[in-house]
């Protein structure tokens, strides 16, 4: 369910992005407000949303007004999920992973810009892109089944190497049609990975963990991803101010590539395990006192 509906998410971006680099030759400020008029929709409809707690337990909750025994069992609940080995190796890996997503999504433009690509085929470039993730997306549950256990470790190597060859294809090539044709490649790579990961990533948090628990974390997920993607983006922009957009996605290459070897290695005896190899504190979680 959720890889279907990512891929009708990364559809409608394809056809964003073409109206985006379009709108965007004939007004710098009109692909920004109807941004902001499609995030005033999707908080409407937000807001249109049923809650996704048990209603029981919510009714209850609001007839007691007991708010403050909610947070001392988020307390409770927060404290038992960093106890567990296997969440803390999936947190540390998926908080470097929206790293690399978000120095991707950053610095994307900038080296088409660099390497000579006009703004008006941003749109069309981005939105051939997308459509790989759509793809890809859809048919998560392939990547799952062929690659098994080993899913996380060949996204990330295979994400972190390419960006290594979109750095040195930009600075080495010359021919201007060879180095796109090469940095495409290396791009529709990173597309591919990134249509299935976000869905299975979720899937592994969401592994020996009741709907409720399941939210608490998502949300500790969230904050660990965003604090990552911020540090990320900071290291990328000082970068900026002393060298090139070419050799600074080849230098973040190579420190992703590093870190997710010692990620990976930390993760070996602690994730893709079979159940009962687990200790009971990686797979049990306690909500409430």
């Amino acid at each position: 369910m959720d890889g279907k509906g990512s891929a009708f998410w990364y559809g409608f971006d394809a056809i964003t992005s073409i109206a985006c680099g379009f709108l965007f030759v004939f007004s710098n400020y009109l692909p920004m407000i109807l941004c902001f008029a499609m995030c005033i929709i999707s908080c409407i409809f937000a807001f249109m949303f049923k809650p996704y707690e048990d209603p029981a337990k919510k009714e209850k909750l609001e007839e007691n007004g007991n708010y403050i025994q909610y947070f001392k069992d988020l307390r409770t609940a927060f404290k038992n999920i960093f106890k567990s080995r296997r969440l803390k190796a999936l947190f540390l890996f998926s908080g470097m992973f929206a790293a690399l997503l978000a120095l991707r999504s950053t610095v994307a433009s900038s080296l088409f810009t660099e390497i000579g690509v006009k703004e008006e085929y941003f749109g069309v470039i981005f939105a051939s892109l997308t459509m790989f993730s759509a793809i890809a997306s859809k048919f998560q549950n392939i990547f799952h089944k062929a690659l098994k256990n080993r899913v996380l470790t060949y996204f990330s190597m295979i994400f972190s190497i390419s960006l290594i060859g979109i750095g040195l294809t930009s600075i080495f090539c010359k021919n201007f049609s060879i180095a796109l044709s090469i940095i495409l490649v290396f791009y529709a790579l990173q597309y591919i990975i990134k249509g299935p990961y976000y869905t299975l990533i979720k899937r592994y948090l969401n592994s020996f963990s009741s709907p409720t628990m399941a939210t608490k974390i998502y949300s500790v997920n969230t904050l660990i991803e965003s604090s990552f993607s911020a540090v990320m983006c900071y290291i990328a922009s000082r970068l900026l101010d002393f060298t090139t957009t070419t050799y600074t996605i080849t230098i973040l290459g190579c420190v992703f590539v590093i870190a997710f070897v010692f990620i990976l290695d930390y993760m070996r005896d602690k994730i893709g395990l079979k159940p009962e190899e687990y200790d009971k504190k990686d797979i049990n979680f306690t909500e409430v006192h």
